[in-house]
């Protein structure tokens, strides 16, 4: 069985050393943990409260357009 995969939204980076390391405290399995916002280059999202926020709303924008693509949610499958 392959390892747990978590993809982590955060403020940054420090966020995502602190999860981790509660998660590995927590979790008996092994697990990848991937940050996908703040990019690593601070990209056009920016980081912090707002650069979460506008990242929401830009996957909010991807998933309407999958819908409407589709006719179905992602998590309907």
């Amino acid at each position: 069985m392959s390892d747990l995969r978590i993809a982590l939204v955060a403020e940054g980076v420090t966020d995502y050393e602190v999860i981790e390391a509660a998660l590995k405290s927590v979790l008996a399995k092994p697990f990848t943990m991937r940050l996908l916002q703040p990019e690593a280059t601070l990209g056009i999202m920016g980081a912090g409260w707002c650069g979460v926020l506008k990242w929401c709303q830009a996957a909010h924008q991807r998933h309407q357009l999958h819908h409407q693509k589709f006719g179905r949610s992602v998590a309907e499958g």
